[in-house]
């Protein structure tokens, strides 16, 4: 039980974990000759600033919200910004980058929709033991495959009292700055 204050935040917490495809950035060629290069963190890294400025085109024309020193103003990104190192956009940067979906229409939350989950499997197969060759020098013959790739959030707090923007995920950050903020600490 949570004994709540006057004034303190109302918050939820919870984990989180679903299944993904990331096949496609797992058997990537690394040398010593390209200074072991990965092309997927590459695409991680460019992927940011697309993030960032998705992110920051939800606060663009916006007004700052009551209760904080810019109230009624129009959005400026020169009183406080989206950094491209913030959970929001690093999240979403790595998830697109790692699951081969474009950064451009990716989505944004770090909470993705059930249509992103995607199967993982084991196949077993046991029917060699019916070759007569096989059946003559092994008592068992099994070939597997399985693939598995998961992607999780171990821990969140979300912090239910930030004044949220357009009923969307984004928020403002209540600090000396008004700093554009998901409602999320991940850990």
């Amino acid at each position: 039980m949570q004994y709540m204050f006057a004034g303190t935040p109302d918050t939820r917490s919870g984990n989180f974990s679903m299944s993904i495809i990331s096949i496609g950035s797992a058997f990537e060629s690394h040398n010593a000759n390209d200074g072991y290069h990965s092309g997927t963190f590459e695409r991680f890294r460019n992927n940011l600033e697309v993030i960032r400025n998705r992110v920051e085109a939800q606060y663009l024309g916006s007004q700052y919200p009551q209760g904080t020193a810019l109230a009624g103003k129009t959005f400026d990104p020169a009183n406080g910004t989206v950094s491209k190192h913030s959970p929001d956009v690093m999240i979403p940067a790595f998830f697109a980058a790692y699951t081969g979906r474009s950064a451009r229409n990716s989505a944004l939350d770090f909470f993705p929709s059930l249509f992103s989950m995607m199967p993982n499997w084991r196949v077993t197969y046991t029917g060699l033991t019916k070759i007569a060759w096989f059946k003559k020098n092994f008592r068992s013959v099994n070939l597997n495959h399985a693939y598995r790739s998961t992607y999780s959030v171990g821990s969140y707090n979300t912090f239910q009292s930030f004044m949220s923007y357009m009923a969307t995920s984004a928020s403002w950050k209540m600090c000396k700055q008004e700093i554009p903020s998901l409602p999320r600490v991940l850990t």
